[in-house]
């Protein structure tokens, strides 16, 4: 299992508590060498006409000329005047000199070749506004290219800058109004890796400087993070391994994405642990990591997950509370986190290394198990809540008549009314016509959603097609399945079920143990929607389109 994770852009991850300061540094000085217009040290060549005549006066002139160059002592490019030269900057993180916490480590920028930061200086002799500065290289030292270059000696210069460039979009954006910031509330992270977290990152400084007559003057910029770093440590307590699906983060007192706003460069730099002040700290108090690929949990070694928040301005008032949901493919699990002061600048370790996982729960407290097929995590069992996932009650429908009679949303228990018996409720789940499935309240549990008709289309095709893929489906034997359960291996442990149905026209219970039933998400008419149908007699799945009236079985799939 990997336990190194890949470093980010910006955010490195050593096992040291203090990582080391390093020196960026922009290289840039224009050495002004000769007298050429172009300011060029190299000859210019240059083609003359002449007769003649003036041909020994011309030389005369060009010996004077180059007797006079060489002879004359070169000059020293640091001795020159600074107004005019390219402006050469030094750029480090703010970590050097803090100290660190037990719970935080503080972090160091490390840039990447082609990264960009805007830089921004009025008393600039050129290219003063918003100037893009690039990265020549990677690594925590890097000399970057820009066209600023210095104004008038002796003046003091004042620098504001900032990570990641943001390309002027209609008028350059001032230092002090313009700049645009966000943090968004949906993150997603590959695999074990951490490379996610380099876009996500804001660093600002500032710093002031004057040009002198002689000498070189360096521009030192301090670059603060705005935002701070949560690495989560998870590993399970008990139980078998099963692959992170995503962790959300819940804040009761804070926001902990930004919307769209800007930030004011030429603030001074927050003292101790204050946040800047941003135009706007409209957000969401939650966060949600998804995990794209394997990153897989295990009784073993601990796997880590990365996300980046909003910090509060927390001096003096009370911590924050946290609550964290950790989802995987075999349930969930939820641990509360108390007295955090989450700091701008930092990053905190998060331990979840004894996570016990509870099975899907849907409205009512049911619980399930899940099964992974392919790229998609399906419910192993049929949905059997009798209530939306915000908790608002599904209309239980008994009589035939009523049944066949409907045009909203319902369920039922096959043979209710007459011989309902836990049996049916807890073996076949429940059966809803599809109005209730396609009611925007939500059938399936926060998380998972009703699987689309194309949703059915990758299960089969995963499994070989629809003429194979039905008794890779269904459960093995004869408890349930009606001789002869056609090709049945239920290879994939998805434990299809004959739950059989309710009609349409009349609203009777038919083909439990023959037949099983499963709604889609998609209509095929304004009468009809599109499901799938395993049969005892049959190794092949069937699609057709059922009136919106039947009572079928739903099964839920990964969001």
């Amino acid at each position: 299992m990997p336990t190194n994770h890949p470093k980010s852009k910006f955010w490195k991850f050593p096992s040291k508590k203090v990582l080391p300061t390093q020196q960026v540094q922009i290289l840039g000085v224009l050495v002004v060498h000769g007298s050429n217009p172009n300011g060029s040290s190299n000859p210019k060549f240059i083609i003359l006409n002449f007769n003649v005549m003036k041909f020994k006066a011309i030389i005369s002139i060009l010996l004077f000329s180059l007797l006079t160059t060489t002879c004359k002592k070169e000059t020293n490019p640091e001795a020159a005047p600074q107004t005019g030269r390219k402006i050469s900057v030094i750029g480090q993180d703010e970590s050097a000199g803090l100290k660190s916490t037990t719970l935080s480590e503080l972090n160091v920028i490390n840039w990447t070749a082609g990264d960009q930061i805007g830089l921004y200086c009025d008393q600039a002799g050129g290219h003063s506004t918003n100037e893009p500065y690039t990265a020549f290289k990677s690594g925590p030292t890097s000399a970057f290219t820009g066209a600023m270059t210095w104004g008038t000696l002796g003046s003091i210069h004042s620098f504001y800058a900032y990570y990641p460039y943001t390309p002027n979009v209609g008028g350059s954006p001032a230092p002090s109004t313009g700049v645009p910031i966000s943090l968004s509330a949906t993150q997603t992270q590959s695999g074990y890796t951490s490379t996610h977290i380099g876009a996500l990152d804001f660093t600002v400084a500032r710093a002031s400087a004057t040009p002198v007559v002689s000498g070189l003057v360096d521009v030192n910029l301090n670059f603060n993070h705005v935002f701070t770093l949560l690495e989560f440590n998870l590993k399970l307590a008990s139980g078998s391994s099963t692959n992170l699906s995503s962790i959300e983060l819940y804040s009761t007192d804070v926001n902990l994405s930004l919307n769209s706003t800007t930030i004011d460069l030429t603030q001074a730099t927050p003292s101790g642990d204050i946040s800047y002040t941003l135009a706007s700290s409209a957000g969401t108090k939650k966060v949600t990591l998804t995990i794209d690929g394997v990153a897989e949990l295990t009784t073993g070694t601990a796997i880590s997950a990365y996300m980046m928040i909003l910090p509060g301005n927390q001096v003096g008032s009370t911590s924050s509370d946290m609550t964290i949901k950790v989802t995987s493919v075999a349930g969930v699990a939820f641990v509360v986190k108390t007295g955090i002061n989450f700091v701008r600048g930092k990053r905190y370790t998060i331990d979840l290394t004894a996570l016990t996982l509870a099975p899907i729960i849907d409205a009512d407290g049911n619980s399930y198990n899940t099964v992974t097929i392919g790229t998609q995590t399906w419910m192993k069992e049929n949905l059997k809540t009798t209530k939306y996932k915000n908790g608002t009650a599904i209309t239980n429908v008994i009589g035939n008549t009523a049944w066949a009679a409907l045009t909203t949303e319902a369920y039922c228990w096959y043979n209710s009314g007459t011989e309902a018996s836990p049996v049916y409720i807890d073996t076949y789940g429940a059966l809803y016509n599809w109005y209730a499935v396609a009611d925007s309240r939500g059938l399936c549990p926060t998380g998972w959603h009703m699987p689309s008709d194309a949703d059915w289309t990758k299960l089969t095709t995963y499994l070989g097609g629809e003429s194979v893929a039905g008794g890779k489906l269904k459960e093995t034997l004869l408890t349930h399945w009606s001789t002869p359960n056609t090709g049945a291996t239920n290879e994939t442990g998805f434990t299809a079920l004959p739950g059989g149905n309710r009609t349409y026209f009349d609203g009777k219970f038919i083909s439990v143990g023959d037949y099983g039933n499963w709604w889609s998400s998609a209509q095929s008419t304004t009468y009809n929607a599109w499901g799938r149908v395993l049969s005892y007699n049959r190794a092949s799945v069937f699609r057709f389109d059922y009136d919106k009236k039947c009572g079928f079985s739903v099964r839920c799939v990964r969001d």
